[in-house]
């Protein structure tokens, strides 16, 4: 259009310039109707998009739990939030269908993709954020603080993993390390002390007795074996010898907090700071029904 446009000024001719003037008219109508074809397109997209994540929510909600596996259904609705969530044309739409759905969804349904739902958590951005980070927070929060079992080890794994990540070698470190920043800690570890404030207390012992393990097995880790190696080769070595803590964390003492019963058996219903460990994942609980700290589920042991 700019080269008719530029033409036209040049012709010498009427007749000339009269053509030039016809044919940028009709290229003038062209482009209004493209333009106006691409923003109907454009609103029909954030139409469906409006629909889709609505419906999705929808589904959810009135899914009975006798339909037990609904997990790629759940997994597509969250695909369309992290897509979307940071485009300014589409951002304020999930974000805002997940926010006002979020306490009618089951939190159960959330459970299988933990990992991809933690791995999100990050420092909230000022301005381009659109509420995801205020909104993946709140998810976060409810599928902890109903399925402490699931959840709280992940979450403490990312809290940690500034620590852990200071011992990764090799070309992978930096990788890593971003992986894991400062913000992406900092973000974790706000979300565990809220998580404290509105969870039960057995889920506040819960993240006592996993932290107390976890700091545990990295002080180990941790410990500088070349020098030590050849003086222990012959002689046994004791964790507390050593200042550590492993010991004292898996026996009840210390920053166990627990009590010994007879034989040395610890019994978990009277030892609620006693590490838990997981054998094996416990199942999936709809009503959110975990023992309440009086007892745990199958699978995991005191």
């Amino acid at each position: 259009m700019k080269e008719i446009k530029e033409q036209e000024r040049k012709a010498r001719q009427s007749e000339a310039r009269h053509e030039y003037a016809i044919l940028h008219s009709t290229l003038s109508k062209e482009v209004a109707m493209d333009d106006q074809e691409i923003q109907s397109v454009e609103a029909s997209i954030q139409r469906y998009l409006h629909l889709a994540v609505d419906s999705y929510c929808n589904a959810l909600k009135l899914c009975p739990t006798s339909v037990t596996d609904v997990s790629k259904h759940v997994f597509q609705l969250v695909s369309l939030w992290f897509k979307n969530c940071h485009q300014k044309e589409t951002g304020d739409i999930v974000n805002g269908l997940i926010k006002a759905n979020l306490s009618h969804i089951p939190s159960y349904r959330l459970v299988p993709l933990i990992y991809q739902l933690f791995s999100r958590i990050d420092e909230a951005q000022d301005g381009d954020d659109n509420g995801f980070q205020d909104t993946l927070r709140q998810v976060v929060l409810k599928v902890c603080q109903d399925h402490p079992y699931h959840g709280i080890v992940q979450i403490l794994a990312l809290s940690n993993g500034q620590r852990v990540g200071g011992g990764v070698n090799g070309r992978h470190a930096n990788a890593y390390l971003e992986n894991v920043g400062t913000a992406k800690v900092d973000a974790v570890n706000n979300v565990i002390q809220e998580l404290r404030k509105q969870a039960p207390d057995y889920v506040s012992a819960l993240i006592d007795s996993y932290q107390t393990l976890m700091t545990s097995y990295m002080n180990v880790a941790e410990l500088p074996t070349p020098e030590k190696m050849q003086k222990c080769k012959n002689n046994l070595w004791t964790f507390k010898e050593k200042k550590l803590d492993l010991d004292t964390c898996l026996s009840g003492g210390g920053g166990g907090g627990g009590r010994r019963g007879k034989k040395n058996i610890v019994s978990a219903t009277t030892s609620n700071n006693m590490p838990v460990i997981i054998t094996s994942p416990p199942l999936i609980r709809p009503d959110c029904e975990y023992g309440n700290g009086k007892e745990d589920p199958i699978g995991s042991e005191r």
